[in-house]
C-alpha cells in the first residue's frame, strides 16, 4: 500500500536537525504529501531525548479522517502504528530520496484501513478510476462466449455494502456490435461474500451473478467470478522491499474495515568494488 509509504516516508523524514521533531511538524509535513486531509494526528510514544539523537524510537502513532492521497480518492480512516524504530539519523537527513537506506532494522507496523460506501462511489465514477474500470471491462467481456462481437463501453458502476461481509455491484455497459453498429444495453449485478485470504487475497466467497435480473449460465458465471479474481490478488501492490499482508476485512452496511500489516526492509547500499 503506497499510502503506509507515504506515511512512514513523512513520520521520519522530519526526525530534523535539532535530533527530535515536535509532533505537529511531522502532521505538516504529511498534510503537505496529501491533496487534502482533515485530520492528521500523530504521536511518539515512549521516547526520551536521547534515544531520539540516536535514532531510536519506541513507537510512532499517526491516526487519519478524511485524507485524499490522490485526487478522486478519499479514505475515511487510515491509522498507522509502528513497532520499535532504529534509524541512521545522518543519513535519513542526507539522503531522503533513499530513505530506506537509513534504516537499520526493518520498519514494520499494522495499519487500518476504512472506506465508505458513500467515498468509494465517488471514486469509482471519477475520471481517474473510469478508465481503469474500463479496461477491467473489455478484459473480462473477451472473455465471455459470444461477446467477441461487441465492444463493451462502461456507463456507470455503483456499489453497496451489504451484512454478513457481503457487498453488491452494479454495471451498465452499453455494447457497440463491431459488424451492424447496432447499440444495446446491459446491466449486470455481481452480489458476492468478500473475505481477506492467505494474507494476500481478496476471495468472492458464493458470488451470484444477473445479467439483466437473470442469472448467468454457470460457465460464464465461472468466467465472470475467475476474471474478478485474478484483480483482487494484492501481491501486486507491494513493492521491492515492502511486505503487505491482510490481517482482517470486515464490511458493514456503510462502510468496509481492513486490517493489515506492513513492512518495509532496510535497503543496502551496493559495496564498492574491490581494486
Amino acid at each position: 500500500m503506497e499510502i503506509a509509504v507515504i506515511i512512514l516516508h513523512g513520520l521520519l523524514s522530519l526526525i530534523a536537525p535539532a535530533g527530535f521533531a515536535l509532533d505537529t511538524a511531522i502532521e505538516s509535513n504529511i498534510r503537505r504529501r496529501f491533496v487534502d486531509a482533515e485530520v492528521i494526528d500523530v504521536r511518539i510514544d515512549n521516547t526520551p531525548t536521547h534515544q531520539l539523537l540516536n535514532g531510536k524510537v519506541d513507537r510512532l502513532r499517526v491516526a487519519t479522517r478524511g485524507i485524499e492521497p490522490v485526487e478522486g480518492l478519499r479514505i475515511a480512516v487510515f491509522e498507522l502504528e509502528t513497532d520499535p524504530l532504529n534509524l541512521d539519523i545522518h543519513r535519513l537527513q542526507t539522503d531522503t530520496a533513499n530513505f530506506r537506506r537509513a534504516f537499520r532494522q526493518p520498519v514494520q507496523g499494522a495499519m487500518r484501513l476504512v472506506l465508505t460506501e458513500e467515498d468509494l462511489n465517488r471514486t469509482l465514477s471519477s475520471p481517474r478510476f473510469a478508465s481503469r474500470l474500463q479496461q477491467a471491462v473489455e478484459r473480462i467481456s473477451a472473455n465471455i462466449p459470444g461477446a467477441g462481437q461487441q465492444n463493451y463501453k462502461l456507463e456507470d458502476l455503483a456499489i453497496d455494502f451489504l451484512e454478513d461481509d457481503r457487498l453488491q455491484l452494479q454495471v451498465n455497459l452499453s455494447g457497440t456490435d463491431t459488424e451492424t453498429g447496432e447499440i444495446t444495453r446491459l446491466k449486470v449485478q455481481i452480489e458476492t461474500g468478500l473475505v481477506a485470504s492467505n494474507g494476500y487475497y481478496l476471495e468472492l466467497i458464493e458470488p451470484e451473478i444477473l445479467l439483466d435480473d437473470r442469472p448467468l449460465p454457470p460457465i460464464v458465471a465461472d468466467i465472470v467470478s475467475n476474471a474478478l479474481g485474478e484483480r483482487l490478488d494484492l501481491q501486486g501492490l507491494q513493492t521491492d522491499g515492502m511486505t503487505l499482508r491482510l490481517l482482517q476485512l470486515e464490511i458493514e452496511r456503510d462502510r468496509l474495515e481492513l486490517a493489515a500489516f506492513v513492512r518495509l526492509e532496510p535497503e543496502i547500499l551496493p559495496t564498492a568494488p574491490e581494486e
